[in-house]
C-alpha cells in the first residue's frame, strides 16, 4: 500500500545542489525564480499544487501521490545551441533515459511522441522544458506513483502503484511487490538511475547527440511505426502513419495519400495499441 504521507526522497549529490520541498506551485518555477546557478539545480516535491504541462496545460495531482522534480542543467550541461537540433531533441532525450530508470522496476516503458513516457501504452509520466532565460534550461518531470484507478486524470493515464511498484530487490526489468525496502527507496534509487544517466548524456554531447545515444532514444520512442492522429496548436488535424524522427526530433508522419508531413508541435493520439 502507498503510504499516505511518503518521506522525502535521498537525492544527495544527484546536483551541485539540491532542494526537497514540502510543498511548491510549480517546481520549474520555483527553481526560475532563483538567481541562474553556477552549476546543476534540482528541486523536488510529493505536493505541486499547480504545474502545468504542455500547451499551459495544468497538472494537478493528490498530495502525495505524485512526484515533481525539476533540474536546472547549468553551463556545463545546457546543450549549446538551443534554437537548433537539441530544441526538439532534449525532451526526447530526457523521456528516454527516464523510460530507461523506470525499466528497472517495471516492464512495458516507452515514450510517446513528444514528451510522455507510458507504461503498456498509458500515460504514467510528462516532460516539460523551459527556458526562463537565454543559456538557462529548466526540465521538469512529473511521475504518477501513488494514484489509484479513482484518482487517474484520464482513462489513458496510469500510476506505478497500479503496476505494483512499490518495492524492489535489485532483479531487473519486472514489477515486484514483495520486498523489504521501503517504497521511497525504491523511487530514490529510480531518480539516481534517471539522473545520473541523463547527467552523464548531456556531459559527452552538448552540441550533437552520438549516434548511439541516438539510436537508443529512438528505440524508446513507441509512436514510431503507429497510425496517429496528429492535433497542430491551430486545431488542425491529420491521421497518418509515423514513420521516424528526423535530426531535430520532429516527428514524421505520411498520410494515406502518401504525402509526408514534419510535425514540430502536435498533439499525437495512438490509434491503434502500442
Amino acid at each position: 500500500m502507498w503510504p499516505e504521507h511518503p518521506a522525502p526522497l535521498d537525492l544527495a549529490n544527484l546536483a551541485d545542489e539540491v532542494q526537497w520541498l514540502d510543498s511548491s506551485e510549480s517546481t520549474n518555477t520555483h527553481l526560475a525564480g532563483l538567481p541562474a546557478p553556477s552549476g546543476t539545480r534540482l528541486a523536488a516535491t510529493w505536493n505541486q499544487t499547480a504545474g502545468v504541462g504542455r500547451m499551459g496545460r495544468t497538472w494537478i495531482s493528490p498530495p502525495g501521490k505524485c512526484l515533481a522534480l525539476s533540474v536546472e542543467l547549468g553551463p556545463q550541461l545546457t546543450p549549446k545551441d538551443m534554437t537548433g537540433q537539441w530544441r526538439g531533441l532534449l525532451p526526447l532525450l530526457v523521456g528516454a533515459h527516464l523510460a530507461q530508470a523506470l525499466s528497472t522496476v517495471v516492464s512495458g516503458v516507452t515514450v510517446k511522441w513528444p514528451n510522455d513516457v507510458q507504461i503498456n501504452g498509458k500515460k504514467v509520466a510528462g516532460i516539460l522544458g523551459e527556458m526562463p532565460a537565454p543559456g538557462r534550461v529548466i526540465v521538469g518531470v512529473g511521475i504518477n506513483v501513488g494514484l489509484e484507478d479513482t484518482e487517474l486524470p484520464t482513462e489513458q493515464a496510469t500510476s506505478l502503484f497500479l503496476h505494483d511498484v512499490e518495492h524492489h530487490d535489485g532483479s531487473e526489468h519486472h514489477e515486484v511487490a514483495h520486498c523489504e525496502s521501503a517504497p521511497e527507496e525504491t523511487f530514490s534509487e529510480v531518480v539516481r538511475v534517471f539522473l545520473s544517466g541523463l547527467t552523464a548524456s548531456l556531459s559527452r554531447a552538448t552540441i550533437a547527440i552520438p549516434g548511439p545515444l541516438w539510436s537508443m532514444v529512438r528505440d524508446l520512442v513507441s509512436t514510431i511505426g503507429q497510425e496517429v492522429r496528429v492535433t497542430f496548436p491551430g486545431g488542425r488535424e491529420m491521421i497518418g502513419t509515423a514513420v521516424d524522427l528526423d535530426q531535430y526530433g520532429r516527428l514524421i508522419v505520411r498520410t494515406s495519400a502518401g504525402a509526408t508531413e514534419v510535425v514540430a508541435a502536435a498533439d499525437i493520439e495512438h490509434l491503434r495499441p502500442a
